[in-house]
């Protein structure tokens, strides 16, 4: 954490030079001619050096049920609470799929033992019982709850340090981000580790201890959910951080930037998967199918609400509200545009075109090209 803090502060923000935050409310005409033909039957303007799509024309009629500073920010609109009102509905009815959902009970070859005990005919199942290194509670709170900390840290940071208008913007597009791949995740986890129904590596013991609950929890090893919550959290930890310090950009690219970015939070993740194997919980497959939807997730939770990692404006969370249609100014821009008039997007008409000599003479063909003279050298005829 210190490590990260000591980039975060050494970082180099760059809108701490703006002389005011943006607020996109400059609109500018397009003059005649300057359309692109691709944009003629699109609702398409220019608006500071930065060609911009207007809003759903229905946004105004959510707009008239929804306060006022709702309409003055620069970044928040009513889809947003949409988004956030699926998330909670998704998140109730996953909790009660996992809760009413038992697993698929497939078929086994066992024998009896003379103690009147159950063994399976397949070693693969019968490791002994053991505790959990790390704990359901323990990976949400490493893969869940310390991203999360660093985000609110990092909008502390930008809101007072750096004095960055876009602080509230990052911060919920951040935790809007990580609960989407939290809801991704599960949602494709649920069906596929219910429906599979396989046996953990301590099924067998679990099956002679008679415990319903237990016996059910054997039959849920495919895919790994302690793997997949470790791997979508820190993924999309890795994915933030990317942006923020810029690895993948061509001008920024340091090996010390990816260690911090990627090689330290999935560490973390492969090590909490790497517990569920020699715990007896897990076979590889499990674990390789969990960090698999884990990381899937992760990069389109961060995808819906970043730019990409190698894009020139990558730090910056997007901006629906005024349907920018492209990444480099997804939000508050990064630099301070000096202002624009109509004469800078004038260009001057080309000249008239005039035909050649001898295409306006009646024959129509070029007149004998008249070779140099070269001393020592005749041209053939």
């Amino acid at each position: 954490f210190f490590s990260f803090s000591v980039i975060f502060c050494c970082h180099p923000q760059p809108c701490m030079n703006d002389s005011r935050p943006y607020h996109g409310a400059t609109p500018m005409s397009t003059p005649a001619g300057m359309q692109h033909p691709s944009m003629a039957n699109s609702h398409v303007r220019l608006l500071d050096n930065v060609v911009m799509i207007d809003p759903d024309p229905t946004a105004a009629l959510f707009a008239k049920c929804c306060p006022k500073s709702w309409s003055r920010s620069h970044w928040w609109c009513p889809s947003y609470l949409a988004d956030w009102l699926l998330l909670l509905i998704l998140g109730i009815a996953l909790l009660l799929e996992v809760t009413l959902w038992d697993p698929y009970e497939r078929t086994y070859q066992m024998a009896t033992l003379s103690g009147g005990a159950y063994s399976f005919n397949d070693n693969q199942f019968q490791f002994p019982h053991q505790e959990d290194t790390f704990s359901i509670a323990v990976t949400t709170i490493v893969s869940f709850l310390v991203p999360i900390l660093f985000f609110c840290a990092y909008c502390l940071l930008q809101r007072f340090l750096w004095k960055d208008s876009a602080a509230v913007h990052d911060l919920h597009h951040s935790l809007l981000g990580i609960c989407t791949a939290l809801v991704i995740g599960y949602f494709a986890w649920i069906p596929i580790n219910k429906s599979v129904g396989s046996f953990r590596p301590d099924f067998w013991e679990r099956l002679n201890g008679g415990d319903v609950d237990e016996i059910k929890k054997g039959r849920e090893a495919f895919p790994s959910g302690h793997t997949l919550m470790a791997f979508l959290g820190l993924g999309f930890l890795s994915f933030w951080l990317s942006g923020k310090l810029r690895v993948f950009q061509s001008t920024r690219g340091n090996v010390w930037r990816f260690f911090l970015a990627w090689i330290c939070p999935m560490t973390l993740a492969v090590a909490q998967a790497i517990t569920r194997v020699t715990d007896n919980r897990h076979r590889t497959v499990d674990i390789l199918g969990g960090a698999v939807l884990g990381m899937g997730a992760a990069f389109c939770a961060y995808h819906l609400n970043y730019p990409p990692n190698y894009a020139p404006d990558c730090d910056r969370p997007k901006n629906r509200k005024y349907g920018f249609n492209d990444y480099l100014f997804s939000g508050i821009p990064s630099c301070t545009r000096p202002p624009v008039d109509e004469a800078a997007y004038h260009v001057p008409e080309p000249p008239p075109y005039v035909p050649p000599a001898y295409m306006a003479s009646s024959s129509g063909s070029a007149p004998p090209y008249n070779y140099p003279e070269v001393e020592g050298y005749t041209y053939r005829k």
